[in-house]
């Protein structure tokens, strides 16, 4: 890997040995491109498989873009099942527009077999893909040791620690929602009249004000907005139209939020989350309660944000990371790994901060997600069980109905009347 063309002597021997380190531990691969996604500096035997995987998704110029404007580590979620770090290189460089790209990597629990075939459909006439030997590159790495990878790369990088709030997480499913609806409004310009869906009713934009200052008397005010919603499906205005609109809103919640000073670590993953949600509504009352708890979650998570003055930046990241990983079952390790503390401090840290127990936040969070689940989905309590990581359906049973006094069938029951 020749990195003198493009860093100091200096800053060579550290990569090299950060990348030596990194690679004792976890068999990763470390990429060094240009912003039109040039390969500089990689492995001869592999660089054509690696771009082939990297360009199976269309999206990423888009996040190079991003990447370069924020000048933030991001970590790209390919709907494929894998997954990317993409840094900036800013110092001690000799050209300004270099960034390293450490993967791709799965977590063990994703099926390869799945990948294999998603990869295959993407990229039918890479001959890689059918003799193996571009799967032969992904990297197994758990969710606990993704951000290790990424800090310890960033501190050698650009000579400093990243600060865990400045972290991005982006998917492409919510890219793809997002282009999707800047280009239905585009469509859409000689229609407005009679849809509104380009640009923001008053409604809207008093909406997105309140939840930006924190004002949470937007009851009346969101009821307004979901009636509105609800006499364009009236008006004739179809259902992908909706979705599109729908998705756009809630891109413009999460930009609101994080001007209110939510991270955007957080506000990302709530509207990753819900754009993925009404993406797949199957009908329009479906789509807008989940657009109503989109928004209400923005605020209450920008509340919750902003009144724990006693948790520590630490606790609160750990906060983050369970609720943006609750379906990849986090655990006390996890977060250890994730604030360099060990297993018992970190314990008793969490328990004194929150006032209870990492376990038992996990598994409140857990019953907070499967409640919306049994409300608003037909997945069976069996499924439920298993995405949220429980060992089995009878447990699950017994900590939902520890936490929320009914089963969970009794729970989806009520919630249909």
């Amino acid at each position: 890997m020749n990195l003198h063309k493009y860093f100091t002597d200096q800053k060579v021997e550290r990569l090299s040995y950060c990348h030596a380190l990194l690679k004792s531990l976890t068999p990763i691969n470390f990429w060094l491109c240009d912003s039109e996604m040039n390969l500089l500096s990689y492995d001869e035997d592999t660089c054509y498989m690696i771009y082939d995987l990297l360009h199976a998704s269309c999206n990423v110029n888009q996040i190079i873009e991003a990447v370069a404007s924020s000048k933030r580590p991001y970590v790209y979620h390919q709907s494929i099942g894998l997954h990317w770090i993409i840094l900036p290189a800013f110092c001690d460089t000799k050209r300004d527009d270099l960034y390293v790209v450490l993967g791709p990597f799965q977590s063990p629990t994703t099926d390869t077999q799945l990948v294999e075939e998603e990869i295959a459909r993407r990229i039918p006439d890479c001959k890689n893909v059918k003799d193996n030997t571009i799967l032969s590159i992904i990297t197994f790495v758990p969710p606990s040791e993704v951000q290790h990878l990424l800090q310890s790369t960033w501190y050698v990088l650009n000579n400093g620690p990243c600060n865990p709030d400045e972290i991005c997480h982006l998917s492409e499913d919510a890219i793809n929602s997002t282009q999707a609806a800047e280009q239905l409004q585009e469509s859409l310009a000689e229609d407005e009249k009679s849809l509104n869906l380009t640009g923001l009713s008053s409604t809207q934009a008093l909406l997105l004000k309140q939840l930006r200052d924190g004002n949470k008397s937007y009851g009346n005010l969101l009821e307004t907005a979901l009636l509105e919603a609800t006499a364009r499906f009236s008006n004739g205005a179809s259902m992908t139209s909706a979705q599109y609109a729908a998705i756009n809103f809630i891109v413009l919640c999460s930009r609101a939020s994080t001007e209110g000073g939510l991270p955007p670590t957080i506000s990302y993953s709530i509207s990753d989350f819900y754009s993925n949600k009404i993406w797949k509504s199957a009908s329009g009352w479906d789509l807008l309660e989940w657009a109503r708890r989109a928004y209400e979650e923005f605020h209450h998570r920008l509340a919750e944000y902003h009144n724990n003055d006693k948790i520590s930046r630490t606790i609160q990241t750990c906060i983050d990371y369970i609720r943006m990983n609750i379906y990849n079952n986090p655990s006390i390790q996890d977060l250890a790994h994730l604030t360099g503390y060990t297993d018992y401090y970190l314990t008793r840290k969490f328990k004194k901060e929150t006032g209870i127990s990492v376990n038992s936040f996990v598994n409140a969070e857990k019953v907070a997600r499967a409640k919306v689940l049994l409300a608003t989905t037909h997945t069976s309590i069996s499924e439920i069980s298993n995405m949220l990581g429980f060992c089995s359906r009878s447990y699950f049973s017994t900590i939902f109905t520890k936490e929320t006094g009914h089963s969970p069938l009794e729970y989806r029951n009520l919630s249909e009347k």
